[in-house]
């Protein structure tokens, strides 16, 4: 079973799902990411660090328990409108590793001692203490040591590797502070979707005939496979008193 950490139900308890899946040999991997509202695909830890981190815990617990070795593919799955495409990858990356580097070193046999004596604040504890470290001089020390770039985001921005990407019109027309959070995207993306035409090609032509242009803004369009069924209310004129009046539902 694949778990995505952004497809589940507000304060879903994530890690309890993954320790029955592990459990019961079913846990085949994960799609990382991040949400706030629904599956946003936000960067790894944007948001809820501490849960990420708690469920690279629970998988380091049942190989400590079972003397098991977890088969596990570990997947990302992100999407980004502002956000630079490559940076938002390394971010990631280097998030989990921070993660994952806290959560090997939670002291398990202290955490289960005060789980069967019921010490719920000792075991917190041993969370807590374990995330609030700074693993990431040990992670720089490790990276030196196998040949890679310590820091991984500033070694990408100086091997100028996005400028050469980037388009010549972005560049111009972003600053080098925003260059970052933005690849070939239109300055004025409303703009550009009314100039492109693509609204007038997906509205029926009756539709466009009954609703004024100060209209449109208010109309939706929902199609599925032949039918289009058009719904539209507004309120006509300054007559307030008929907040139905004009609505239109159509087949074509």
């Amino acid at each position: 079973m694949l778990v995505d950490t952004g497809h589940h139900y507000q304060a879903q308890n994530i890690e309890q799902i993954v320790s029955w899946l592990l459990a019961d040999n079913m846990l085949g991997g994960f799609h990382f990411n991040d949400r706030r509202y629904a599956d946003d695909d936000l960067t790894l830890g944007s948001i809820d660090p501490y849960q990420i981190f708690r469920i690279f815990h629970e998988i380091r617990f049942f190989e400590w328990e079972t003397g098991q070795k977890a088969d596990i593919a570990y997947m990302i799955d992100q999407s980004h409108n502002l956000k630079g495409k490559i940076e938002a990858m390394i971010q990631t990356v280097t998030t989990a590793q921070e993660l994952f580097a806290k959560a090997a070193i939670v002291d398990l046999e202290k955490l289960t001692a005060a789980q069967k004596s019921a010490n719920l604040v000792a075991a917190e504890n041993c969370l807590k203490d374990a995330f609030s470290t700074d693993v990431r001089p040990a992670i720089r020390e490790w990276s030196k040591a196998h040949g890679m770039p310590e820091d991984p985001l500033t070694a990408f921005h100086a091997g100028g590797y996005l400028e050469q990407i980037t388009p010549s019109p972005t560049k111009a027309a972003f600053p080098a502070t925003r260059s970052s959070i933005c690849y070939g995207v239109s300055e004025d993306p409303l703009t550009a979707f009314h100039t492109g035409g693509y609204l007038e090609q997906i509205t029926p032509r009756a539709t466009r005939a009954a609703l004024p242009a100060t209209r449109s803004s208010i109309c939706y369009v929902h199609a599925r496979r032949s039918t289009c069924r058009i719904s539209c209310q507004w309120l006509s004129g300054a007559d307030h008193s008929e907040p139905n009046k004009g609505s239109i539902t159509r087949y074509a």
